[in-house]
């Protein structure tokens, strides 16, 4: 295998030589033999044949990229099963849309991250025994079934172990399908987590008492967005908040949850890295939900029922009001900047500035302790929100991200209505500094801009020192990431 790697690595470089060798031998026949007619057509005749062999290869490898890159757009766009790709220390490299679609998550939230904190310990625990498998080279194979007052569903899920020309595994694959008659048992358009049912012959992992039944990851065809109260929408919603919170009513779950301070935070620290940049620790905020046994319940458990209820606002409010009162507690840790992160809906909720502002009064802070994170993606679609959301909050006096940033030509064109202290670099650009010359080219564009426009930049999904080194050499501000600090619960810190 490798000797044939070598050889179609070698082929074009031989292409392009044995092109030269001929043009130089027929120059060498036109000077030294005084245009000998029979040399000359025979080294022309081989140089037209090495350059239409050379022309139709390039032509052959386009129509292959170009069936490569349709069935990209396939498995990301258009494939029912969810494809996840997790390498060997267990983070999402890759992943489609329908993943995407389960999770109700945006590539920013899942890029990079370890999948057991994309998904939570409880579904990571129901496939984990599968993803050591292939992760140790073996292909496995497990059908689960789902059961449901509304729906029975069978799933099927391979694990794929993925190995580099060495031979050694590098990840997996993990591909979920919905193997039942859809018309059978479910409506389309739903998805759903199903208990597991682990293969003849291998222990099933122990759950929690008290935790939910186990489920494991599945999708079905995602359907377009139904309206509020449509059959497709009740039965996911239901499905989903039943396995994974083990609500029947979510809506006044959640609600209740709020009014009873049942949500807790934990903090990322964000450091500084280059020589120039200003000393103060900043912190991102993150959002937890108490379970019982004091476990906690991961944002993709309960944000999407939070947006299916129009709960976000609420919970971004919850997180400035209990990050305040926290900060008020002790002068010391006035020092820092909070980062907290603010939903879409946020952005065009008139009364979340005032809110913001009344709860700095209330603890007698200043606004310049606050930083609200908003995603590109977000400002994209609510650009007029976005302008004055970010300009009522600077009048309260705090400060404002632009998380995502530089992840196409629209980034910069939104600097210009956008008065935002901080641009927080796209992680995809970050993860792969070490990696190619062209997230390296982006990096130097965004440390210019920034320079110019007199903002602090942020490099996420930081992992290594080799990437730290990077940034510190072009002028990154800040570094966020686990290869800088893991998340933590705001009770650690002093």
């Amino acid at each position: 295998m490798r000797i044939r790697a070598a050889f179609e690595n070698a082929n074009p470089l031989a292409s392009w030589f044995g092109i030269a060798v001929a043009g130089v031998l027929l120059v060498i026949t036109i000077f030294l033999t005084v245009f000998d007619l029979p040399w000359i057509a025979f080294l022309s005749g081989v140089l037209s044949a090495a350059a239409i062999g050379l022309v139709g290869r390039l032509a052959y490898t386009e129509t292959e990229l170009a069936q490569v890159r349709e069935t990209m757009r396939y498995i990301e766009d258009d494939l029912a099963a969810m494809i996840a790709y997790v390498s060997a220390d267990g983070r999402v490299r890759f992943h489609n849309q329908s993943f995407r679609y389960w999770l109700r998550a945006r590539r920013e939230a899942i890029n990079g991250r370890q999948l057991r904190d994309i998904v939570g310990l409880t579904v990571f625990g129901q496939i984990r025994a599968g993803l050591e498998s292939a992760l140790a080279g073996h292909l496995r194979q497990e059908t689960r079934v789902h059961e449901s007052p509304s729906s029975e569903m069978v799933l099927h899920t391979l694990y794929l172990p993925h190995a580099d020309t060495s031979g050694a595994v590098i990840g997996a694959f993990i591909v979920q399908t919905d193997v039942t008659s859809l018309e059978d048992t479910v409506m389309p358009g739903s998805a759903v987590l199903g208990p597991s049912a682990a293969p003849a012959g291998s222990p099933a992992p122990a759950a929690p008492a008290g935790s939910p039944p186990p489920a494991a990851l599945a999708v079905a065809p995602p359907a377009a967005p139904a309206s509020a109260g449509e059959p497709e929408r009740t039965i996911f919603v239901s499905t989903m908040t039943e396995e994974l919170t083990g609500w029947r009513n979510a809506g006044e779950r959640l609600r209740a949850a709020l009014d009873d301070d049942e949500f807790c935070l934990g903090c990322q620290a964000i450091v500084p890295v280059a020589p120039q940049s200003p000393a103060q620790i900043c912190h991102e905020m993150l959002l937890r939900l108490r379970e019982e046994e004091e476990s906690l319940m991961p944002p993709g458990a309960f944000l999407p029922i939070a947006e299916e209820y129009g709960m976000l606002p609420d919970l971004d409010r919850w997180v400035v009001r209990a990050t305040l009162r926290w900060v008020a507690a002790q002068p010391a840790r006035r020092q820092a900047l909070y980062c907290i992160n603010v939903a879409a809906p946020t952005l065009a909720n008139v009364g979340f500035p005032e809110h913001v502002a009344a709860e700095l009064e209330t603890h007698g802070l200043p606004g310049s302790l606050l930083c609200f994170e908003v995603l590109e993606a977000d400002v994209l679609a609510r650009r007029r929100d976005a302008a004055r959301f970010v300009a009522a909050l600077k009048e309260a006096g705090c400060r404002t991200t632009l998380c995502g940033f530089g992840r196409n030509a629209e980034s910069y064109a939104l600097l210009r209505n956008l008065p935002v202290d901080f641009l927080k670099i796209d992680g995809d650009i970050i993860l792969g500094l070490t990696r190619n010359n062209v997230d390296l080219i982006k990096l130097k564009a965004i440390t210019r801009v920034a320079r110019a426009t007199q903002r602090r930049t942020i490099a996420e999904f930081v992992e290594d020192e080799a990437t730290i080194a990077i940034l510190r050499e072009h002028g990154v501000d800040y570094a966020q990431g686990f290869g800088v600090a893991r998340p933590v619960p705001l009770e650690d810190l002093p």
